[in-house]
């Protein structure tokens, strides 16, 4: 489960902090992971990622002046985007194959902006664009089921909480479905 925090909504948005969870349908609920026990997370500096080339939007930038204690949070140890994505790619190689999907919360935003950071720096994408998974797509018709029954843990619009909720969403319809993705 991928999650990104960012200055923009598009392709080429400035990340400024990234989380990845390894999940399985199969396996209990991760909400007692902490970060780093088999988790990626890090905090990135915009500077650096303008500097390649990314943007960010004056309404995005502005929604985060109302979340200031979170953009708090969000700018410690920040990284260059070169190092974060360097990493993920190292976290991805070490956890992941062929086969493993990635999932984000969006057809055209986790992946895509994490990708377009990929495309700039000129490195390889790890993950297999065709493994790329929509967490909305899967739950939706389930919204009230999981507003009544799932509860967010953490932090909201901190990439370890957000990534930790979405799965626990997806636990929680496919416990009610049985249907894997």
């Amino acid at each position: 489960m991928l999650d990104l925090e960012t200055f923009g909504t598009g392709a080429g948005a400035v990340i400024i902090s990234i989380a990845a969870i390894p999940f399985s349908f199969r396996e209990s609920p991760l909400t007692k992971i902490e970060v780093g026990d088999i988790c990626f997370q890090m905090n990135v500096s915009p500077t650096s990622c303008l500097k390649i080339g990314m943007h960010s939007d004056d309404e995005t930038i502005e929604w985060w002046v109302s979340k200031a204690d979170t953009l708090r949070l969000l700018q410690k140890d920040q990284e260059s985007i070169r190092y974060m994505v360097a990493s993920f790619t190292g976290f991805w190689n070490e956890r992941c194959d062929e086969n493993t999907k990635l999932w984000g919360k969006g057809p055209s935003f986790d992946c895509t902006i994490l990708a377009s950071a990929y495309r700039l720096l000129g490195y390889n994408i790890p993950w297999k664009y065709y493994n790329e998974r929509c967490v909305r797509t899967y739950l939706d018709g389930h919204e009230r089921s999981i507003k009544e029954n799932v509860e967010f843990v953490g932090v909201p619009h901190m990439p370890f909480s957000d990534a930790n909720y979405q799965i626990s969403c997806m636990k929680h319809v496919y416990g009610q479905t049985h249907i894997l993705p």
